[in-house]
């Protein structure tokens, strides 16, 4: 050993504190500092900054490749060492924000002999947004069905069906009023962007929905009932021979960023609609009761059977 034993006698303390949560922006800065909780300072000292900083293309590459071989995700994988300056009694280290993601950070003080003393608490998290999301998030939530001929009448959106039609959907068949499209939704954009002044456009599930009288919920079918998560739903779309679903979504999409906007998706990723794509194609991915039955989700006491 090159110096005295220290271990045990060094009580570091790190700044912001350990086991705390932040959030900041990209193009932020943030000082690390770690100091002794003690007078004397003994000779032969270094410390350096453990972090995840720097590193989100490394973690999210480990996160793939995890899934990808069907391991268990690390998430605190890509930690590097950085060297922190030394400024009287104390270290610090200064980094700017330059990567949206979730870190961690941590640091440490090594002393001659090699041994490393670490702060008391857990490691740093830090969540780093983007700048743009900083300040002036006002967000205009959208149903895309509410977008049709009635968009401007106080009366319901859906009326009673007429006789003829509410025979056969008692007789079992399957009655889709008219809806609102992504077209007519798009619109209404320099009126939501420009007259609103909002920034974000909130879609409601846009994917395709079960229809048949056992499985669908409402006039239309629950939006939170997807059958695709990829997909859009067809009623949301005008006949076009030149335009796809997906490329009408698109037109959308480009038509909110052309306005300076952002495009916010709700996605229902913890359940889907009875005979969706992967309740067909991966029937293991979902949750079965002891009797073998696939179990429907719910809340506040009611259960989602749609």
């Amino acid at each position: 050993m090159k110096g005295p034993d220290l271990r045990g006698t060094l009580t570091p303390v790190f700044e912001p504190a350990s086991g705390s949560q932040l959030v900041r922006h990209v193009y932020d800065s943030i000082t690390f500092r770690l100091r002794l909780g003690q007078a004397e300072i003994p000779d032969g000292l270094t410390a350096k900054l453990r972090t995840t900083l720097g590193q989100a293309r490394q973690l999210n590459e480990s996160i793939v490749e995890s899934v990808e071989n069907d391991e268990r995700i690390v998430p605190n994988g890509g930690w590097v060492d950085r060297p922190m300056e030394r400024e009287g009694g104390e270290w610090f280290f200064r980094y700017s924000l330059e990567e949206v993601g979730h870190f961690h950070a941590t640091a440490y003080i090594e002393d001659a002999a090699g041994f490393q003393h670490w702060p008391c608490g857990g490691n740093l998290s830090i969540t780093v947004q983007p700048h743009h999301i900083r300040f002036g998030n006002t967000i205009y939530c959208a149903f895309t069905r509410l977008f049709g001929a009635t968009k401007t009448t106080a009366c319901a959106a859906i009326p009673d069906l007429p006789d003829a039609a509410a025979q056969l959907e008692k007789a079992g068949w399957n009655i889709t009023p008219p809806s609102g499209t992504l077209r007519d939704l798009k619109a209404e954009l320099p009126h939501v962007f420009n007259r609103l002044n909002c920034k974000w456009l909130h879609l409601l599930p846009v994917n395709p929905s079960p229809t048949t009288p056992d499985t669908r919920m409402g006039r239309y079918g629950s939006p939170y009932a997807t059958l695709d998560l990829i997909s859009i739903d067809p009623t949301l779309v005008e006949f076009d021979c030149e335009a796809t679903g997906v490329d009408q979504f698109i037109e959308l999409a480009d038509e909110t960023h052309r306005l300076g906007g952002y495009l916010m998706l709700d996605l229902v990723i913890n359940h889907t609609g009875w005979g969706s794509y992967l309740q067909e194609h991966f029937p293991n991915y979902f949750r079965k009761s002891d009797e073998g039955k696939f179990e429907s989700p719910g809340a506040w006491g009611t259960v989602w059977e749609d």
